[in-house]
């Protein structure tokens, strides 16, 4: 009875290191999708800021060609598209569009830029709205360590 209790115990333990193993290869990966540095206009001055930085009410200017740096409400767009493939798996081409419409939530909003994405053509200027953990993404990535550790 007590070798099976041992090998019960093992076979858990092992189990539950892999699986937390996982979690944390998961987590590492998100991190990728950060860009090094951002444009962001603090004090009426463009500057380059480590992306990590950023805080909500950040103005934050993308390009085509970066990384979308945290979700952003863009309030200023010449001709941007981004490719939200990371974040919905389809690879088409989004352009951002100032003519309001309405929306039952903000974040389906043609304006809406979202962390993780890629600019591919255009430039935007935005504010920042959520920043880490609190992106739509990083809401995912939780919810995806979490339902692991279920």
């Amino acid at each position: 009875m007590g070798i099976v209790l041992v090998g019960v115990v093992l076979v858990t333990g092992i189990f539950s290191y892999l699986q937390a193993s996982k979690s944390a290869e998961m987590m590492a990966q998100f991190e990728n999708f950060i860009p090094p540095v951002a444009s962001v206009i603090r004090s009426g001055k463009l500057k380059q800021i480590d992306a990590k930085d950023i805080v909500p009410g950040d103005i934050c200017v993308v390009k085509g060609g970066e990384s979308i740096p945290c979700d952003i409400i863009a309030f200023r767009a010449n001709e941007m598209r981004v490719n939200n493939s990371s974040l919905t798996g389809e690879f088409i081409e989004i352009e951002i569009d100032m003519e309001i419409k309405p929306a039952d939530f903000i974040m389906e909003s043609n304006n809406v830029m979202f962390f993780g994405t890629l600019c591919t053509a255009g430039e935007a200027t935005g504010i920042c709205i959520k920043t880490g953990n609190e992106t739509v993404i990083g809401n995912i990535a939780n919810l995806a360590a979490s339902a692991e550790s279920a």
